[in-house]
């Protein structure tokens, strides 16, 4: 039996809300939490097989700001909201797997 947490994958940026490029720059956040509990069983010496589920959550968020577009937007301020997006779910899924120990065979050929 074994039990793996890990993260997939993981980013933030966080420029100056007044930052020119706020419409590129912005604020960026991704976190992933995987949880992997398996369980394998060996049927002989040479052969095992093993399975597992898999549970991931994941959280997201993504803030841009108008920076150089202000204008272009009838004014206000550079640091003001172009868009915001946030937002967080849940995955699952599953592995299989199998294990053979060939070294019976290849020290027989």
């Amino acid at each position: 039996m074994g039990l793996g947490l890990f993260t997939n994958y993981g980013v933030a940026t966080d420029y100056p809300d007044g930052i020119y490029a706020g419409d590129l720059a912005g604020d960026t956040s991704l976190i992933t939490v995987s949880l992997n509990p398996n369980i394998a069983y060996r049927i002989n010496e040479s052969f095992s097989v093993g399975a597992g589920v898999n549970l991931t959550h994941a959280e997201a968020e993504l803030t841009r700001h108008k920076g150089g577009l202000a204008p272009s937007f009838g004014g206000g301020n550079p640091s003001d909201n172009l868009i915001g997006l946030k937002g967080d779910t849940f995955g699952y899924g599953w592995n299989v797997g199998a294990y053979m120990k060939l070294t019976k065979i290849i020290a027989l050929l």
